[in-house]
């Protein structure tokens, strides 16, 4: 989305806008902590061994009473005294557990330098679509085990987010608003029927707070989830896409599987919360419980490798379409009514009727981009691109691509064929493929024809005509092959 000041204007002098800016401008903790959902009080234990209360924001601010700024290099060296300076490496400390309280003291001591910082655990996909939607590149991510990096990550994005709103010359009191209220708006909201088709379906465990049964916070969730319901787990890896299942297994002492979810976004990585990487899901469906000792007694669960290793480090790991299918019989011989839970579909495509390339375009090529997920706007044919001083050519599909004169690009090349049945014809298309990926900067190529779609990834050595992944259009048929494809495409 490209900024328009005069929206923005017209928000800023509306009743809601005055309304959001004054939340942030009366500089309340309470009215924060409430609005967005952070504590700011913890307990510890003093010298005589007894619990005593204290509050993370006005410690923050007694530490930065007597402090002024200047600049971002002074900011830089404050954060390090006031907060880097006192971090154990490999462990989650304090600032990032409460990281709602401690930016809020810091955005109120200095505010064009600190932003208070609420998307945590559910709302941090909301945070990378806001950026994403308003073209705001993020600093490098730190590394999983790096906590210190990890902590520095906070002031970068302050830095990052400051310049741009310094860009747009908005208020360092009102860019919070813009943040939490005017950005968040803008984006759309994800019905379960805009989700793209499941491909694969991963285990997710639960309860491993451990405590009471009855206290435990993950499954006093899942009990009370409804189809609105929506939370944001460690999903152990990177591979869960947008519109895939996750199967909710209890721990101890339960042990058994609760429910079915969807993915609402590809899993990502949030370097403030504990569990690095993180998938949220929704639109939950409750099963009948399928206990551990019956899928180690199952003829064909008890070959899992996840089943087999006790269910530890299940976060994250597939499930085979056969294994999938038999939980559905399994759940059917418990009486329930297996018709309304989610299938993994057969990718149907009309491979016999491909009379021309169009065809190849239409009927295999632009369905399968929906079935991965790719909106119609974020492809487009025939994108125009000068190469030389006066001809323009047009690779047929530019993906995740932008057409800005000077500054076009796309991530991903797509070449269609009618038929592609000869080395000739093979390096003929991979040639032309290629010189619009380097115009355009891409990192992926696919080449597509009526029998099989090629992938080719770009390497050090940049892109060489020995495909990466080759696949017949009846392969991705399976839910398993589509799935491979799909995030072989969409990872970065």
């Amino acid at each position: 989305m490209i900024f328009n000041k005069y929206i923005w204007d017209l928000y800023r002098n509306s009743k809601e806008g005055i309304d959001d800016i004054a939340m942030f401008k009366k500089m309340g903790i309470q009215l924060l902590s409430d609005q967005f959902g952070f504590d700011y009080h913890f307990d510890y234990l003093d010298e005589n061994n007894e619990v005593q209360d204290a509050n993370a924001y006005h410690g923050m601010m007694d530490e930065l009473k007597d402090t002024s700024l200047e600049d971002f290099d002074q900011a830089r060296k404050l954060f390090f005294e006031k907060v880097i300076h006192y971090i154990e490496e490999d462990k989650f400390n304090m600032f990032m557990e409460f990281l709602g309280a401690y930016s809020t003291a810091l955005f109120h001591s200095f505010p064009n330098y600190f932003i208070p910082f609420y998307f945590t655990s559910d709302s941090y996909p909301e945070f990378l679509k806001l950026c994403d939607n308003f073209n705001i590149m993020l600093p490098q991510l730190p590394p999983r085990h790096d906590w210190v990096r990890r902590t520095w990550y906070y002031f970068e994005i302050c830095e990052t987010l400051h310049k741009f709103r310094n860009n747009l010359g908005i208020d360092a009191l009102e860019f919070s608003a813009f943040l939490y209220f005017f950005g968040l708006k803008s984006l759309e909201k994800t019905k379960e029927e805009d989700l793209p088709k499941p491909s694969k379906i991963y285990f997710l465990g639960a309860g491993a707070i451990g405590g009471k049964e009855d206290e435990n916070p993950d499954f006093i969730f899942l009990d009370k989830a409804e189809n609105h319901s929506s939370n944001t787990w460690g999903a152990g890896n990177l591979n869960i896409k947008k519109g895939d299942l996750v199967l909710m297994y209890c721990v101890s002492p339960r042990k058994y599987l609760h429910s079915i979810w969807r993915a609402i976004e590809d899993s990502f990585i949030d370097p403030f919360r504990f569990h690095y990487y993180c998938i949220k899901v929704g639109f939950p469906q409750k099963i009948e419980p399928v206990g551990f000792h019956e899928l180690k007694e199952n003829v064909i669960f008890k070959n899992s490798p996840t089943v087999r290793s006790n269910m530890q480090g299940m976060n994250g790991r597939p499930l085979s379409v056969n294994e999938y299918l038999e939980l559905i019989s399994m759940l059917g011989e418990k009486g329930q009514n297996t018709t309304g839970l989610p299938k993994l579909p057969v990718y149907e495509r009309d491979v016999d009727n491909v009379e021309n390339e169009r065809d190849v375009e239409q009927k295999l090529i632009e369905p399968l981009l929906k079935d991965i997920g790719i909106k119609d706007t974020e492809w487009m044919r025939q994108m125009p691109l000068k190469m030389g001083r006066q001809t323009s050519y047009y690779p047929d599909y530019a993906i995740f691509h932008n057409i800005k004169k000077g500054q076009e690009k796309a991530k991903v090349v797509l070449e269609a064929k009618y038929s592609i049945n000869s080395d000739k014809q093979f390096q003929e298309a991979f040639d032309q493929a290629r010189s619009y990926a380097l115009r355009l900067q891409a990192q992926k190529i696919v080449l597509a024809d009526r029998d099989f779609v090629w992938i080719f990834i770009k390497s050090k050595e940049g892109f060489i005509s020995k495909h990466n992944l080759k696949f017949h259009w009846n392969e991705l048929a399976n839910s398993d092959h589509h799935h491979k494809l799909k995030t072989t495409l969409l990872d970065k």
